[in-house]
């Protein structure tokens, strides 16, 4: 009976970056059960103390495969099982005499080794993404996809909450780090950005229940009828169908449209027109027009260019009588 020795062999792990930094430090050599003839596996993590550890760190990065310079002519591929797959899918034959050459490997490749390895980590930038959850809500299929890639540090814009996603009975409030909403809450409107990134972010759709607004109506200066009068509450985000403006009526002018501004200046709306309600009270303006389509003034029965008028015949009924203008004073236009 004949002892058989095989040798011990080193599978020397480098950290693959500029030897003055300090990841350097952390280069190490496997030898634990690392003998020749023997399968290894080159694995992402490295034994350590008995501990499948990464002894690496390069902050914003990440090794994602191997390079073999040194000993690429003692690595052989196992031949690959009997009516199944190759042991590393695309692996090449072992290659010899060729050790000055580069070669790549992909993580959890079993080899055979015939001798000593150097293998260095090829590391690229760590890609963070950011992930929305609809939490409730629906439809889901309207959840913004954010499909940009991040690097550490960046603070991408939060998306704002696109108006088909909706819960209902419920108003959105924020998009959260925790679908409980007791992280951190950034706006839905498109205008928050996120902490600086440390790695993926995913944001929770906060809805409240329970808060609702109202819509009402002014005639805004009518001479006969009543405003109409909307008896519902509404969640944000909700549809609102608009009411006819019903018995208002104004002498010499006609109804026009609803505006959410007395002066006519802010969004306008028609009669059975839709609105989506806002996180907030709305108070909509009945907007009136003469004949020749002037704008009445707010709250009054007369157009911007009628008072204009009637001040005038007035100051020259006041002359025509005798009477004295003691100032006169011209208002300057807004």
């Amino acid at each position: 009976v004949y002892a058989i020795w095989v040798a011990k062999l080193d599978v020397r792990y480098e950290c693959g970056i500029d030897e003055n930094d300090p990841a350097w430090q952390n280069n190490l050599v496997d030898t634990t059960h690392v003998f020749e003839l023997d399968e290894y596996t080159l694995n992402y993590r490295v034994r350590r103390n008995e501990e499948l550890d990464h002894p690496f760190v390069y902050p914003g990065h990440q090794i994602v495969r191997w390079k073999v310079e040194e000993g690429w002519e003692n690595i052989e591929f196992p031949a690959a099982p009997s009516g199944g797959a190759s042991a590393s899918a695309a692996a090449p034959a072992r290659r010899q005499g060729d050790g000055d050459e580069t070669h790549f490997l992909e993580f959890d490749v079993l080899v055979i080794l015939h001798g000593d390895v150097v293998v260095s980590g090829v590391w690229e930038p760590i890609g963070y993404t950011v992930t929305y959850h609809a939490n409730g809500g629906t439809p889901e299929e309207a959840v913004p996809e954010d499909t940009v890639t991040y690097q550490e540090g960046d603070r991408p814009n939060v998306l704002a909450k696109p108006e088909a996603l909706r819960m209902d009975g419920a108003s959105f409030k924020e998009w959260n780090t925790q679908a409980d909403g007791n992280g951190t809450g950034y706006k839905g409107d498109g205008t928050d950005r996120l902490d600086p990134m440390t790695g993926d972010v995913d944001l929770y759709a906060i809805w409240e229940t329970g808060v609702s607004y109202i819509v009402e109506y002014d005639g805004n200066g009518h001479t006969a009828g009543t405003a109409p009068v909307d008896r519902n509450r509404y969640n944000a985000g909700a549809s609102v169908t608009l009411m006819e403006k019903g018995s208002l009526e104004k002498t010499g002018y006609t109804f026009k449209e609803w505006n959410t501004k007395a002066d006519g200046s802010g969004a306008a709306y028609a009669e059975k027109g839709s609105l989506e309600m806002p996180a907030a009270n709305v108070k909509l303006y009945a907007i009136w027009v003469d004949s020749n389509g002037k704008l009445a003034s707010p709250g009054t029965g007369e157009s911007a260019g009628s008072i204009q008028l009637a001040c005038s015949a007035a100051l020259l009924a006041l002359l025509a009588a005798g009477g004295v203008l003691i100032r006169y004073r011209r208002k300057r236009a807004a």
